[in-house]
């Protein structure tokens, strides 16, 4: 197998958008936003609107993200980004600070799964 990958952008978009469907929907917005979404939405009610809220970051260059391509098939992504990007990064149990590049004012962080 060869796998290669791409930046998440408007061309490569619809990719993400298959890989949602075949994750059952979820859209991985929760670190992207200032504040969590309303508790009241159900997770069949909150698809939508984080769908439309990571569209809108990439259309703004905003939602950073490496897909994964199986030859032309996309198999599945990485977000990253600063703490700026991802301001709820750190409220995730498996996150860690990783030391920061020199020069780099802020440490950046890992996802751990």
């Amino acid at each position: 197998m060869v796998y290669t990958t791409r930046e998440l952008s408007v061309e490569t978009y619809p990719d993400l958008e298959k890989l949602a469907a075949k994750q059952g929907g979820c859209w991985c917005t929760a670190y992207q936003r200032t504040k969590p979404l309303r508790t009241n939405l159900s997770r069949e009610a909150r698809k939508p609107v984080n769908r439309k809220f990571k569209a809108k970051l990439v259309s703004e260059d905003r939602s950073h993200a490496a897909l994964v391509y199986e030859g032309e098939i996309p198999v599945g992504w990485c977000q990253y980004g600063t703490d700026d990007a991802l301001p709820s990064i750190d409220a995730w149990r498996n996150y860690r600070k990783i030391a920061p590049l020199s020069g780099e004012k802020k440490p950046g962080g890992l996802l751990v799964s």
